[in-house]
């Protein structure tokens, strides 16, 4: 168990790696949410291990975002994901998304992060817990047919 599902466990006593969802959408939710833990498991641990001088570097000669930058980018969209996945799943339209916008707002995002700490980036690993719990939380709502509020590990 990595530190991230410990974590989970810790706040979420039933957790996607106790609760299980026996029809195929619940199934490939339960994947969903436990990868989302395993990628983030897997970010901190780099962003941990990361120097000051390495998190100042720049992703590549095209993306000139630090990987600091990227780090706390891909820890901070997780909430945003999650509400279009909500949306989505309560039958609402999806939001027009354009190359131009996801520009946009990475751009915003680098601009406003630039001096973003090591501490900053890694708390909000606690987005990917959310995320997971959310995606397992959509799934059980699309399985029972109905859209009601009903935390993760609920049965």
């Amino acid at each position: 168990m990595n530190s991230i599902q410990k974590e989970t466990q810790a706040i979420m006593p039933q957790s996607a790696a106790s609760h299980k969802i026996e029809d195929s959408k619940g199934c490939r939710a339960e994947l969903l949410a436990n990868r989302i833990e395993e990628g983030a498991a897997g970010l901190a641990a780099l962003a941990e291990g990361l120097s000051a001088d390495e998190r100042r570097t720049p992703m590549s000669a095209k993306d000139r975002r630090t990987v600091g930058v990227i780090v706390h980018h891909v820890a901070s969209m997780y909430s945003i994901e999650i509400d279009l996945a909500r949306a989505v799943a309560s039958g609402k339209a999806a939001p027009e998304v354009t190359w131009e916008l996801v520009a946009e707002i990475n751009g915003k995002h680098a601009q406003e992060q630039a001096g973003v700490t090591k501490a900053a980036a890694l708390e909000l690993r606690w987005n990917s817990l959310e995320a997971a719990a959310a995606v397992a939380g959509i799934a059980w709502r699309v399985s029972a047919g109905r859209w009601a509020d009903k935390p993760r590990g609920a049965k």
